[in-house]
């Protein structure tokens, strides 16, 4: 609630259909960014990194998605079609959707996404993988003027813009460290205005890491 309106978050049903295995239907975050994926309580800091943020505003969207692991958690896997226009959008204005996997090893017993080793693990935790985004003529809230560079924030919007990205990440945890990584390559089709104004590519490689040390059981650094 703010701002004069109110607005759905996340709201969904989850029905397993098998062990480690299910369907979720409704609107959620895409498999997509793991600072994204990671709960805001769960974070190092006040925010997320200023190139998740800006590279990918929007995360949530109605749709369903599969996913699923094994008995010990070591190979997980999820798989989503979503609407692509963003939250509380229920029409698809071009009839085309957002499709994200993600697939992912990790240590034996599951990796849980926190950018912190605030349980202090006794056992060394890990988790490695790799994602993919394709969103065709996807659309973010704005409008397109002279002074846009690129078409992925809340005040810059190319209604045509077809965004495609991949994601290598990973994160290491021990007792009183932890390591966490995302590289990230966008494409942006049309996602730029050159020096004459017109539409061009626009192609991006983001890198984030951060690395966290307890100094004593509740003093990090």
């Amino acid at each position: 609630f703010g701002k004069g309106q109110s607005r759905i978050r996340d709201a969904w049903v989850q029905i397993e259909t098998a062990p480690k295995n299910g369907w979720r239907v409704g609107q959620f975050k895409a498999p997509f960014d793991i600072y994204k994926l990671t709960a805001a309580a769960y974070g190092n800091f006040a925010e997320r990194p200023e190139g998740t943020e800006f590279l990918w505003p929007r995360t949530r969207d109605v749709g369903v998605m599969y996913y699923g692991s094994t008995e010990t958690k070591r190979f997980n896997w999820k798989a989503a079609v979503q609407n692509g226009n963003g939250d509380n959008q229920d029409e698809n204005d071009n009839n085309k959707f957002m499709l994200t996997a993600r697939g992912e090893f990790q240590s034996e017993g599951g990796y849980e996404y926190k950018m912190s080793a605030i349980d202090h693990p006794d056992k060394l935790e890990y988790t490695v993988g790799l994602a993919l985004m394709s969103n065709p003529q996807g659309n973010l809230i704005g409008n397109v003027t002279q002074d846009c560079v690129l078409g992925t924030d809340d005040k810059c919007t190319y209604r045509t813009v077809d965004r495609t990205a991949i994601e290598l990440f990973g994160a290491l945890r021990g007792k009183r460290w932890q390591a966490t990584t995302s590289l990230q390559m966008w494409n942006f089709e049309d996602g730029r205005l050159d020096p004459d104004g017109k539409l061009t590519d626009a192609d991006l490689r983001y890198w984030n890491v951060d690395v966290v040390y307890f100094v004593s059981e509740r003093d990090e650094i």
